[in-house]
């Protein structure tokens, strides 16, 4: 099956990543329920200054593409290198399924599947902008060189779902939770939040205000991103 090139770059600029990191190195293991082309997920929870976090982002590229280099033809991707990382949070570092960052294609055909993972304790709040720059190198030796731009943001002890992160009264926080889910409509939630539903390339589709429920039942199936300021928690629409 061909893929455009333009599908996978922009499913890939449209990535939004608000994450925190964690302690330890590793390599990373992609979730094989992504099939679309793209980087996923497109959103994560916020980050919380000085706390751990260990997060992976999957990528599913096409194995051939079609481009024009003065004229229109169907190339096969050989491998996509990762040659630099820029703009990390004090504390975050990365890593890849393979030690030096190289995507390899599973086949001619049809897509691949890989990851990066990021991971270390922030120190410093604040929003990042983190610069992953590719090569697509492809069959006839062009190479198609990208910058994809990864958004983290990192909140400070007393913001949001950080309130009272890293001290001993832990147990009074209590973590955001949906039911049922997967769900064909009305969705109950554990508290009352105020926040938005999310498809994965970060677009709002609902407004939520105050609610304990959310009323999935006039959008498409898939899965959703609920993100309020008590954390965030993927629902899977059937």
């Amino acid at each position: 099956m061909k893929k455009h090139l333009a599908l996978f770059l922009l499913a890939v600029g449209q990535l939004i990543f608000s994450v925190s990191v964690s302690a330890g190195v590793g390599l990373c293991t992609p979730d094989e329920a992504y099939t679309s082309v793209g980087i996923w997920p497109a959103v994560q929870e916020n980050g919380c200054e000085n706390q751990p976090y260990d997060e992976t982002s999957t990528f599913v590229y096409p194995n051939d593409t079609t481009v024009n280099i003065g004229a229109m033809v169907t190339l096969s991707l050989d491998s996509a290198w990762v040659t630099s990382v820029t703009g990390l949070p004090p504390g975050i570092s990365y890593v890849c399924e393979d030690a030096s960052c190289v995507f390899q294609p599973s086949g001619i055909t049809g897509t691949s599947i890989s990851c990066m993972k990021f991971l270390g304790t922030p120190t410093l709040s604040g929003l990042y902008v983190i610069a992953v720059n590719m090569d697509l190198r492809f069959s006839n030796a062009f190479v198609y060189p990208y910058t994809f731009n990864i958004n983290i943001t990192i909140d400070g002890s007393g913001v949001g779902s950080c309130i009272g992160v890293g001290v001993e009264n832990l147990s009074t926080i209590e973590a955001l939770s949906v039911s049922p889910n997967p769900t064909s409509g009305l969705v109950n939630l554990n508290q009352k939040v105020t926040g938005k539903v999310l498809d994965l390339l970060g677009n709002g589709i609902l407004d939520v205000k105050n609610a304990n429920t959310i009323d999935l039942s006039n959008v498409a199936s898939g899965m959703y991103i609920l993100s309020t300021g008590s954390g965030s928690v993927k629902i899977l629409k059937r």
